[in-house]
């Protein structure tokens, strides 16, 4: 095998893990979810998710869908130095009531470093917390 070949080969590999790595997220089940309530409106709920995945420069939101169960926002990790990115999934269950429940999922691809679903799932839950602590400071003003 020459040279280009192997190199071509790996790469191939390299772009159909990635590739795989979003369907893997979209398809994971929500019992390996983080999971968080929070003691607000649906909608407020899903404006609070759309903004702390937004404010996280590392992430590019690649699809916001409504969803028979919810609003899901899918969203990708970039690759750098040290970590080959990721993919993730960040579902609001549809309630009338609060408490709103929303779910994280999060996959690395072969990454030598970086975070793994249970620490995003806090920096994202706690940017939520942010937003939704803002939006009701300025109802009461």
């Amino acid at each position: 095998m020459t040279r280009l070949a192997w190199l071509s080969a790996v790469l191939l590999l390299v772009v159909a893990a990635c590739a795989s790595n979003m369907q893997t997220v979209q398809d994971e089940p929500l019992e390996g979810a983080e999971t968080q309530s929070f003691d607000a409106p649906y909608a407020d709920v899903v404006r609070a998710a759309d903004e702390a995945i937004t404010q996280e420069k590392r992430l590019d939101v690649t699809r916001r869908q409504e969803q028979p169960e919810g609003f899901a926002i899918l969203f990708v990790r970039r690759t750098s130095m040290t970590q080959w990115g990721g993919a993730g999934r960040l579902l609001i269950e549809r309630g009338n009531t609060p408490p709103t429940v929303v779910h994280l999922t999060y996959d690395r691809r072969w990454g030598m470093g970086g975070a793994g679903q249970e620490r995003w799932a806090r920096l994202i839950f706690a940017r939520m917390r942010d937003v939704l602590r803002r939006g009701d400071a300025s109802k009461k003003s």
